[in-house]
């Protein structure tokens, strides 16, 4: 008889024996029970597997050893990405034993930049249902879809992608809601969310320039939330413009920064390094801000280019008075004019910090601090 658990997939963490409520074929199906050609014979008998698997009994290095030629044997590492979702669909333990072996190998083909693409094709090599979807068209039923997805108390991802081209799309087909449609359907999730995980730590991904910080700001003070793009980069970005000011020996209150790309991750980086200057030095926000300076696509931020700026760009945006009409805008001619200590680089322009870049910071600057 198989053992009785009160868990429908494995706790987090665990220690010692765990009690297994399936056998046969629903054992083999399970992705967290399955241990594949590593049960043993008492456990053959006990879970009735016998005939359902081959008669070799291998021991989980052993398993291991098998599925990283098969992962080696993929032409690319979209293959490779395809590869490890069907193997965490089927067997967790040997998933994540293969990975935690050859995790600086495999790091870049389950994560960035590798997952970007398996997002993109999800469609395309979609294999079977995981997580919970979630449709515009039917937000009376979200909190429904939330009680089908699980009954825990706990939650760890959340994720929504959409791909309209390809005739294998598996979502909506329809263009991009915005506006009011758009914050009702957010506004929604968030509720029936914390209606059903009332622990969960809700983590925004991706959200566009134009939602991203409004949307932080709007349930940052009502519940635990977090922005990847925003706060994550722009923690690690300080901490490591923190370090290199220790070595080049100039004070935060004093520092120049130029920012490359005023997106989500550019201002997230603005506003942490622009609050950190506040506080340390005792500075207004409004002066902190003045020692940074925000580049994007069309060059420096100004004042002037009103509504086209988002409302995260707009304190970073610099006086028109500041810059004479007759003065370029771009990259370069920043650095040339504002002599920074520290360049930061969040655009998806490739190349963009040439050589003359670097050798004009090296002029004015001992020990110039580039975040590429």
């Amino acid at each position: 008889m198989a053992g009785q658990t009160k868990f429908k997939h494995l706790p987090r963490a665990l220690n010692g024996p765990v009690g297994c409520p399936f056998e046969g074929r629903p054992l083999l199906l399970n992705t967290h029970y399955n241990k594949g050609s590593a049960f043993p014979e008492d456990e053959r008998d006990r879970f009735k597997l016998h005939g359902l698997l081959p008669p070799g009994i291998q021991t989980l290095d052993e398993q291991v050893k098998r599925a990283y030629e098969q992962y080696s044997s993929r032409p690319d590492d979209l293959a490779k990405n395809t590869f490890m979702a069907s193997m965490k669909a089927q067997n967790q333990v040997l998933y994540y034993k293969l990975l935690q072996t050859h995790l600086k190998e495999m790091f870049s083909v389950i994560y960035t930049p590798t997952e970007a693409d398996a997002i993109q094709n999800y469609s395309r090599v979609f294999r079977k249902p995981e997580g919970c979807y979630l449709s515009i068209d039917h937000q009376d039923r979200i909190e429904e879809s939330l009680e089908n997805f699980s009954d825990i108390d706990e939650i760890d991802y959340v994720v929504n992608q959409d791909l309209l081209d390809n005739e294998l799309y598996l979502g909506v087909r329809r263009a991009r809601v915005r506006g009011k449609e758009y914050d009702e359907f957010v506004d929604r999730f968030i509720q029936a969310t914390r209606r059903k995980f009332p622990k969960a730590y809700i983590h925004f991904e991706d959200f566009g320039l134009h939602n991203a910080k409004r949307i932080l700001d709007r349930y940052g003070d009502q519940f635990a939330c977090f922005n990847d793009d925003i706060q994550g980069t722009g923690c690690v970005t300080l901490a490591a413009m923190m370090t290199a000011l220790h070595v080049n020996k100039v004070k935060i209150g004093e520092v120049r920064v130029v920012c490359f790309g005023a997106g989500s991750a550019g201002t997230g980086i603005a506003d942490q390094i622009s609050d950190a200057i506040a506080t340390m030095s005792k500075k207004s926000k409004e002066d902190a801000v003045q020692q940074i300076w925000c580049v994007d696509k069309a060059g420096l931020l100004l004042k002037s280019q009103g509504d086209e700026l988002t409302p995260a760009q707009v304190p970073f945006a610099r006086k028109d008075g500041e810059w004479s009409e007759s003065d370029e805008r771009d990259l370069l001619a920043v650095v040339k004019k504002v002599r920074p200590h520290v360049l930061i680089g969040t655009s998806t322009k490739p190349g963009a910090f040439t050589e003359e870049i670097v050798r004009e910071m090296a002029k004015h600057v001992d020990r110039p601090v580039i975040f590429p």
